[in-house]
């Protein structure tokens, strides 16, 4: 764990979404230091970026957004289509959703898309 990390030295939830995304995919995702003013949903805004919710199945490589209350604070990758691929600081984890209280925290599941929506 390394708040604002994005490598393999160290990584926080997004930085291990953008890592990912960059290691894999080839896609370069936008960087939030912790003196970004803007909330934590702005990661999967899309008007600003390529995604859109996916409100059917969900893929390896889908965003889920978390909240932890009401405030949407945490995001991880979904892998094998139900759990949950994320980092906390107490390490990089995978955590069912069908079950717990993760599934309960999901605002929302992503998908990048190859068209930046208007």
């Amino acid at each position: 764990w390394r708040e604002g990390g994005a490598d393999y030295y160290g990584c926080d939830c997004w930085g291990l979404v953008r890592l990912v995304y960059y290691d894999e995919l080839g896609i370069v995702l936008p960087e939030y230091g912790p003196d970004d003013p803007r909330p934590r949903e702005r990661i999967v805004d899309a008007e600003v970026l390529r995604w859109e919710r996916v409100e059917g199945a969900w893929r390896d490589g889908d965003v889920a957004l978390l909240t932890a209350g009401r405030a949407p604070v945490h995001v991880g990758l979904i892998a094998d289509g139900h759990r949950l691929l994320h980092a906390l600081p107490s390490g990089a984890r995978l955590d069912d959703l069908r079950r717990g209280h993760w599934r309960a925290r999901v605002r929302g599941v992503y998908r990048w898309t190859a068209v930046a929506r208007s």
